[in-house]
């Protein structure tokens, strides 16, 4: 059960951690679009990825608060795990969009 909150906490700094890139690569992002003067388009699917990362970051107060609140209970803490591994999933897959769409505005203009 130790090793189980163990992991999670590594996983949720690992969430963290990601989260501060995504949010610097999103200012960045946002910086280049402004520069480059994205259309409307694009600009409308970066407030969506905004939004999405701002949900997320939501999720991630929340299973912290769940992990506090939870102490040891060692089944608890595997969903909670679980649903954290899919919000990095979802991250990445973010991460991987807003590259492409940074790739596009700096490419396509």
């Amino acid at each position: 059960m130790q090793k189980e909150l163990h992991r999670y906490r590594k996983s949720l700094g690992q969430a963290e951690r990601d989260l501060e890139a995504y949010r610097l690569q999103f200012t960045e992002l946002q910086e280049k679009a402004r520069q480059k003067h994205a259309d409307a388009s694009l600009r409308e699917e970066l407030e969506q990825l905004r939004a999405t990362v701002s949900d997320k970051e939501n999720e991630i107060e929340e299973l912290k608060k769940k992990l506090h609140d939870m102490g040891d209970a060692g089944a608890e803490a595997g969903k909670l795990r679980e649903e954290i591994e899919d919000l990095q999933a979802d991250m990445r897959e973010k991460d991987r969009i807003i590259e492409e769409r940074e790739d596009e505005i700096v490419h396509g203009l």
